[in-house]
C-alpha cells in the first residue's frame, strides 16, 4: 500500500513537472513567434532601405550622365532645348524646382524624343541630397557626396565653357565670358570630348562608386543582421518545437493509463493559453490603435507627471508650438506661458486638477518663435487602481482664428451700434449748424466796423466750421454721408498727399516711400484717399515727435484675401509704418473705436481712425494694425482692384 502510494505520488510529480515543462515551452514558443515576426519586419524594412538607397545613388549617377548627354547633344545639334534640359536637371537635383513624378532613368530620354513641356508642377521640390538625408545616409557617406559635388562643379565649369562657345562667348583673362565672336561648335565638342573633361568625369564617377560602395556595405550589414536575427529565432523555434513534441511524447507514454483525463486537461490548458494569447494580441491591437489615434489627433495632447513635467506630446503639439519632442519632454508647460494671464489663473488650474477634478479653460500662449496663439484646454488627472493621481493629461485645441473672428464680430457690432447712434445725433447737429451759419452770416453783414468784435465773431464761425467738420467725420464713420466713388488710379492721389505731408515733417523724421505706379484701379473717392494717407501719416509723425525715426509708405498690387475664408484676389496693399513709441496691447484692441484716442486732451478727437475704418469698409477693403511698444506701428490697408467699368457697375 505504501509502495503504491509512493508510486502514485511519483507519477503525479512526474506528470506535473512534464506539464510545467510543456507550459514553459508553449510560452517560449509564443515569445519566439513574436520575436521571429519582429525580425521579419526588420528584415523587410532593411531591404526597403537598401533598395531606396540604391535607387537614390543611381539617381546621383544618372543625373551626372544626363548632364553630360544634354550638353553634348546641345554642342552636336545646336538645339537650345538641350541647354534648357541641362539647367533643369541641375535645378531638380538641387531642389530649386519640383521633382517630376516618375522621375526615372529614362525620363530625359523620353523628354528628348517627344519634346514635351517638362511637368515641373506635378512633383515635390526637394534636393537629391535632402532625399538621401531622409533615407538615413551617414555623415561619412555625405562627405563622399560633397566631394562628388565639388568634382561635379568642376565638370559644370567645363560644360559652361562649351555652351558659351555655342553662343560665340569666350573666356577672358578675368574668367568672364566677355570675348564675343562667332559660335564655335567645334570648340564646344573639343572641350566636351577632351582629356580634361574625361578626367573630371572619371573623378566624379570614382566618388559616386565610392559612395555606392559605402551604401552597399552599410545596408548589406543591416540586412545581414536582420537575416541573422530571423535565422536565430527560426532555429530557436525548431528547438522549442522539438522539445515540445518530445516532452509531449514522454508525457503521453508516462500517463497512458490516465490518457483520457490528462488529454482533456491538457486540451483545456492549451485552449486557455491560446485564449490568453488571443486576448494579448487583441490588447496589443487596441494599444496600437489608441497610440495611433493620440499621435494623429487633430488636437494637441500633453501628458505630464504629478509635478507637471512633460512626459509625452503628440505630433499636433509639435507642429503647433514648433518645439520638438526632445525639447518638450522634461520641460514644464510653463515654457508656453505668454505672461498675459494672471498667476491666480494658473493657481486655480493647479488646485482644480490636484483635487481630482477636470479643469476647462483657455490659454493665451506663445510658440517657440514667440508668436502668440489662443488654445482651449481640458486638463484631467489620471489615476491608478488605488485612485492615486499618477499623471495629468491635457487636450488642447488651437482657437486663434476663432478668437480673431469673435473680436472682429464684436468690433463690427460695436462700430455699427455706435455709428447708428451718432449718425442720428449728427444729422440733428448738422441742422442746427446750418441755421447757425445762415444767421451768423446775416449778423456778420450787419456788424459795426469794430475789429475786435468782428474778430470775436469770426472765432465763433471758425469753431462752428470745426464742429461741422467733426459732424462730417461722424457721418462718414456712420456711412450716412453721400460719397461719389468711381474707379481711379490712386497712386497719384497718394503722391499728392505725400507732397503735402512732407512739408510738415521735422528734420528728425526720415521718410521712405516705395510706390508702384503700375497698380490697377480702385473704386474710391479722391478726398477720402487723401484723408486716409494724411491721417495715418499725421499719427505716425505724432508717435515719433519726441525721438524722431523713420516713416515708411508703400503701395503694391498683391494677391490676398479680404476676409477669412475668402479666396485670394487682386488687391492694392497700402502700408504705412513708423518707428515710434508703439501702442499698448489694451489700447490696440480699441484703436478703431470712435472717440477713443491715446493723445493728450485737446490733441485729437478720437475720430480719425474710426473714420478711416469706415471709409475702408465702405470701399469693400480691409484695414489691420500691428504694433510693438518702443518699436513702432504698422497699418496695412487692402483695397479691392476694379478691373474694368463692368466691375464698377457691379460693385455700385
Amino acid at each position: 500500500m505504501n509502495l503504491s502510494s509512493k508510486t502514485g505520488k511519483a507519477l503525479i510529480i512526474s506528470i506535473l513537472l512534464e506539464i510545467a515543462g510543456l507550459v514553459i515551452l508553449v510560452f517560449l514558443l509564443a515569445q519566439f513567434l513574436r520575436m521571429q515576426h519582429t525580425g521579419q519586419q526588420q528584415l523587410i524594412t532593411a531591404n526597403k532601405l537598401r533598395y531606396k538607397s540604391y535607387l537614390l545613388a543611381d539617381q546621383l549617377r544618372q543625373s551626372s550622365d544626363d548632364l553630360t548627354r544634354m550638353v553634348r547633344s546641345y554642342a552636336a545639334s545646336g538645339d537650345e532645348k538641350f541647354e534648357d534640359y541641362f539647367w533643369n536637371i541641375l535645378d531638380i537635383r538641387d531642389g530649386k524646382i519640383p521633382r517630376p513624378i516618375n522621375y526615372e532613368r529614362v525620363y530625359w530620354d523620353f523628354m528628348a524624343v517627344s519634346n514635351p513641356e517638362p511637368p515641373f508642377k506635378n512633383g515635390r521640390a526637394i534636393s537629391l541630397r535632402k532625399l538621401m538625408s531622409e533615407a538615413g545616409f551617414t555623415e561619412s557617406e555625405f562627405q563622399v557626396l560633397s566631394d562628388a559635388q565639388l568634382k561635379s562643379d568642376e565638370l559644370v565649369s567645363l560644360e559652361r565653357i562649351a555652351m558659351h562657345a555655342m553662343k560665340g562667348e569666350f573666356l577672358d583673362k578675368a574668367g568672364n565670358f566677355s570675348i564675343l565672336g562667332s559660335p564655335d561648335p567645334r570648340k564646344a565638342l573639343d572641350v566636351l570630348y577632351g582629356e580634361e573633361y574625361h578626367e573630371a568625369k572619371k573623378s566624379i564617377m570614382a566618388q559616386i562608386n565610392k559612395f555606392l560602395e559605402s551604401i552597399d556595405n552599410r545596408t548589406s550589414q543591416n540586412v545581414f543582421l536582420a537575416e541573422s536575427q530571423v535565422k536565430f529565432y527560426s532555429s530557436a523555434l525548431t528547438i522549442v518545437w522539438a522539445a515540445l513534441i518530445l516532452i509531449g511524447l514522454i508525457l503521453f507514454l508516462t500517463t497512458s493509463t490516465h490518457q483520457k483525463s490528462l488529454s482533456r486537461k491538457l486540451k483545456k490548458l492549451v485552449e486557455n493559453l491560446s485564449h490568453e494569447l488571443e486576448e494579448l494580441k487583441q490588447a496589443e491591437n487596441k494599444i496600437s490603435k489608441l497610440s495611433a489615434a493620440v499621435e494623429q489627433s487633430p488636437v494637441s495632447i500633453v501628458i505630464t507627471d504629478v509635478t507637471g513635467n512633460i512626459e509625452y506630446v503628440n505630433s499636433k503639439f509639435i507642429s503647433l508650438t514648433e518645439y520638438t519632442f526632445e525639447e518638450a519632454v522634461g520641460q514644464n508647460p510653463r515654457i508656453l506661458k505668454s505672461d498675459d494671464q494672471p498667476e491666480d489663473y494658473y493657481e486655480n488650474l493647479w488646485s482644480t486638477i490636484t483635487s481630482g477634478k477636470t479643469w476647462d479653460g483657455e490659454f493665451y500662449n506663445k510658440k517657440k518663435n514667440g508668436e502668440p496663439y489662443w488654445e482651449s484646454a481640458k486638463i484631467s488627472p489620471l489615476t491608478n487602481d488605488n485612485g492615486e493621481i499618477t499623471h495629468f493629461i491635457a487636450i488642447k485645441e488651437d482657437i486663434t482664428e476663432r478668437k480673431a473672428l469673435e473680436n472682429q464680430l464684436r468690433q463690427s457690432q460695436k462700430l455699427e451700434t455706435v455709428g447708428t447712434m451718432v449718425g442720428g445725433i449728427s444729422h440733428e447737429l448738422n441742422n442746427i449748424l446750418q441755421s447757425m451759419f445762415l444767421y451768423g452770416g446775416l449778423v456778420q453783414d450787419q456788424l459795426p466796423d469794430n475789429e475786435e468784435l468782428r474778430a470775436n465773431f469770426q472765432h465763433i464761425l471758425e469753431h462752428g466750421e470745426r464742429a461741422r467738420d467733426i459732424v462730417k467725420q461722424i457721418l462718414t464713420f456712420s456711412r450716412k454721408a453721400k460719397i461719389d466713388m468711381k474707379p481711379q488710379i490712386i497712386h497719384e492721389h497718394i503722391m499728392e498727399s505725400i507732397s503735402l505731408g512732407k512739408v510738415s515733417l521735422p528734420s528728425s523724421i526720415d521718410f521712405v516711400q516705395d510706390i508702384n505706379s503700375e497698380c490697377g484701379m480702385v473704386l474710391c473717392d479722391k478726398t477720402q484717399i487723401h484723408q486716409i494717407v494724411m491721417n495715418l501719416c499725421n499719427n505716425a509723425q505724432h508717435a515719433m515727435a519726441e525721438k524722431g525715426g523713420v516713416l515708411s509708405l508703400s503701395l503694391h498690387q498683391v494677391k490676398a484675401s479680404l476676409s477669412s475664408g475668402d479666396p485670394a484676389t487682386d488687391v492694392l496693399e497700402l502700408t504705412i509704418s513708423d518707428t515710434g513709441h508703439g501702442i499698448d496691447p489694451p489700447d490696440l484692441e480699441r484703436i478703431f473705436d470712435p472717440f477713443f484716442t491715446t493723445k493728450q486732451l485737446g490733441q485729437g478727437t478720437g475720430l480719425g481712425l474710426s473714420v478711416i475704418h469706415g471709409i475702408v469698409e465702405m470701399m469693400g477693403g480691409h484695414i489691420s494694425v500691428t504694433s510693438e511698444v518702443a518699436k513702432g506701428t504698422t497699418f496695412k490697408i487692402l483695397f479691392p482692384v476694379v478691373d474694368d467699368i463692368e466691375d464698377f457697375h457691379t460693385t455700385s
